[in-house]
């Protein structure tokens, strides 16, 4: 590698798959908010059955739980997209889906 650790990490985003909130806040203190999205590895069982609860557990300022639980997905979806419009709309398809499919079962 021709770059510091540090600056190839910037490259990547994480989610927030730990398990614990604790460690959770770490990892947003290492890689910064705004590189890590909420998820939760549904439907396979050893995902997290409360993601929106763990991140909520995290003790993270409000800009930045917001960032992780919907605000990094919306941006990452409008950059592929081109557009913020299609990004919320897709989204929000998202959310929607998983929400019927697998949290509400």
């Amino acid at each position: 590698m021709t770059e510091p650790n540090r600056a190839s990490l910037a490259r990547f985003s994480v989610d927030s798959i730990i398990d614990d909130p604790r460690l959770l806040r770490q990892v947003v203190g290492e890689f910064g908010a705004e590189r890590v999205l909420c998820g939760s590895d549904r439907p396979l069982d050893m995902g997290d059955p409360d993601p929106v609860g763990t991140v909520g557990g995290a003790g993270l300022a409000r800009a930045d739980e917001a960032a992780v639980l919907g605000g990094n997905p919306l941006r990452l979806i409008a950059r592929a997209t081109g557009s913020a419009q299609e990004g919320r709309r897709r989204l929000r398809k998202s959310v929607a889906g998983y929400s019927r499919k697998v949290m509400w079962r």
